[in-house]
């Protein structure tokens, strides 16, 4: 999964494999994604390192955060990202974050070049 700002990736592992039971700390922690339908791709994710944060408000979390993240596809214009968070240690009960996000089409002014620095296509408008 790559992010918009500072070239930061995560991995989501789609392979079947279940959460370990007790994984080692990494900044993003250890994400698995299975498809649950045709439209909805639930991710779960365990493990992240404690320094981090919930979101950009600076909440804390601890070692047991859990994170659901489900991508559902509600139409074609539309995708609506439901997270879940979930930590007995820090906070009192789960609680849970929805996004719905429009799809836009570019058009014609969409251009793509490749930037040999980074091997990566920058795409502009």
């Amino acid at each position: 999964m790559l992010y918009q700002f500072g070239k930061i990736w995560r991995v989501v592992w789609t392979d079947g494999r279940d959460l370990p039971k007790d994984p080692e700390s990494r900044w993003f922690g250890y994400s698995v994604g299975k498809w649950e339908d045709d439209y909805t791709f639930v991710v779960q994710t365990s493990g992240i390192d404690e320094r981090t944060w919930v979101d950009r408000a600076g909440r804390p979390h601890s070692g047991d955060l859990r994170v659901e993240e489900r991508f559902h596809r509600v139409d074609h214009d539309h995708l609506e990202l439901t997270v879940k968070i979930n930590d007995p240690k820090m906070y009192t009960k789960p609680w849970v974050a929805v996004d719905r996000v429009t799809f836009r089409v570019a058009g014609e002014q969409f251009r793509c070049q490749r930037d040999d620095l980074f091997a990566v296509r920058i795409c502009r408008i």
